[in-house]
């Protein structure tokens, strides 16, 4: 561990100006981190802690701020947009000067309208819906919108499967769920010979209603079934899909909510062959993404996923920000990340582009025995 705690701090040194953290007094630096912890997104949120939690530490031991010390601050938001406000509203009163989250883009399009009001920065960690970064320019985001990510899942998988009768489920009521849904159909209608033969909503707090959508989806006999919808639901749709004959055998295609061994560990097989779209896989050769995932294993003692590898790069990002702001002032840390280009981070080469969009590749994985593998 002191091995490798070294290597960070001397990659990290190397990477920001030499006068990086000189100006920063002792003392702590409290950023915020709002998550699922419980609720439809706990599936991810519990993920995101874990590897916030590391990556402050790793940036503490650095030195990256000099004499001064990040310390976080966590909510559970519990997937509510009410409760995401006022864990926002909570950390800022106790002093954070940056913040991270919440998991789900329903609780952000709310959440994040308080950070913008009291010119705090808040770094979305695996919010993609459209809107969010529409709030104002104390908002980014450092996880790829769907609107980057699913036209290219779309073609990869369709490549590979070359289906030409198309399927849509996705949860009506949630903002993650309606901007997958929206990307997909633009996206298929992009494809030659490919038909929409079937574009089904249901309640995104109903069981009953995904089993529902899919047996008139089932009626029309397609070849291809995406789904738009989160974890819990995802699991659900999968189980039951697999008991109808009609799709039975029909491959799923989906985006961030599939990204996670969680969604596998419910599921069970029927997840397996399921193709997504994805920021980050660990097998992946970024800078610093072996020593992540070891680290990672051997303090926690699982594998980490896209969220967590979204949340370790946020609080990088961060420290990075200050570091090179030489201050703890919210709008200087705001204008600093805003300036951040071709960061080296496990997600890969990393920047903000002007609208404060991410920019680095895709990953499209498949599940194969409870694992992702990269196909495109």
């Amino acid at each position: 561990m002191r091995r490798l705690l070294a290597l960070i701090t001397l990659l990290v040194a190397s990477a920001l100006p030499a006068s990086a953290g000189a100006a920063l007094a002792p003392g702590d630096i409290h950023i915020g981190l709002a998550f699922s912890g419980s609720g439809a997104g706990s599936t991810y949120g519990g993920q995101q802690e874990d590897a916030a939690r590391l990556a402050v530490d790793e940036v503490n031991a650095s030195g990256t701020l000099g004499p001064a010390k990040l310390v976080l601050d966590v909510r559970d938001d519990a997937s509510s947009p009410r409760q995401a406000t006022d864990a926002f509203t909570q950390l800022i009163d106790g002093g954070a000067v940056a913040l991270l989250g919440p998991t789900l883009s329903s609780c952000a399009l709310v959440a994040d309208r308080v950070a913008q009001a009291r010119g705090i920065p808040v770094l979305g960690i695996s919010t993609t819906g459209d809107g969010v970064l529409d709030i104002g320019d104390f908002v980014f985001r450092n996880a790829l919108s769907e609107r980057v990510v699913l036209p290219v899942t779309v073609a990869v998988s369709h490549r590979r499967l070359r289906y030409r009768r198309a399927a849509i489920v996705w949860a009506d009521g949630d903002a993650y769920s309606k901007s997958a849904h929206d990307v997909i159909r633009r996206s298929l209608k992009t494809l030659p010979g490919v038909g929409l033969v079937a574009d089904q909503p249901f309640p995104s707090d109903s069981s009953a209603g995904s089993t529902s959508a899919l047996r008139k989806i089932a009626a029309r006999r397609p070849d291809v079934l995406f789904i738009a919808a989160l974890a819990p639901d995802v699991i659900d749709i999968m189980s039951a899909a697999r008991r109808m004959p009609a799709l039975r055998r029909v491959p799923f295609v989906g985006g961030d909510s599939f990204n996670t061994p969680g969604l596998m560990d419910q599921a069970g097989d029927v997840a397996d062959g399921a193709i997504s779209g994805s920021s980050w896989i660990a097998t992946e050769n970024t800078p610093g993404n072996a020593a992540f995932v070891r680290t990672y294993r051997a303090r926690l003692g699982y594998q980490p996923d896209q969220f967590a590898a979204q949340a370790y790069t946020g609080v990088q990002l961060l420290a990075d920000a200050i570091a090179r702001a030489d201050s703890t002032a919210p709008r200087a840390i705001r204008d600093a990340l805003a300036g951040l280009r071709n960061i080296d981070t496990v997600l890969g080469r990393f920047s903000f582009a002007a609208d404060r969009e991410p920019m680095y590749a895709p990953v499209i994985q498949q599940v194969r025995g409870y694992g992702f593998v990269k196909i495109g």
